[in-house]
């Protein structure tokens, strides 16, 4: 809702940095409980074809879905985790 593609312009802008300045990966209240999260720990998502590492926030998702936002990359990464969506899917 913040951010466009990969931010190359959005990212620039403070108000929308202030709002949503990292990604973070929504989950549903029943798998935060089944798997033990707690709302704004850091997780790991991983796939078959890779992992990211961001804040969990738990709510309005269906159970056994997550989302994370595509519009956050390599560049955004001061701390050295992996946030990427892209890291999750096929890049070939």
């Amino acid at each position: 809702m913040h951010h466009f593609h990969t931010r190359t312009k959005m990212g620039r802008a403070p108000a929308l940095q202030r709002k949503s300045a990292e990604p973070e990966v929504s989950i549903s209240d029943e798998d935060a409980q089944r798997y033990g999260v707690v709302d704004g720990e850091v997780v790991v998502v991983r796939s078959r074809r890779g992992a990211v590492e961001m804040k969990a926030r738990i709510g309005r998702i269906t159970v056994g879905q997550v989302f994370i936002p595509f519009h956050f990359g390599y560049r955004d990464s001061a701390d050295g985790r992996a946030r990427a969506a892209n890291e999750l899917t096929i890049s070939e």
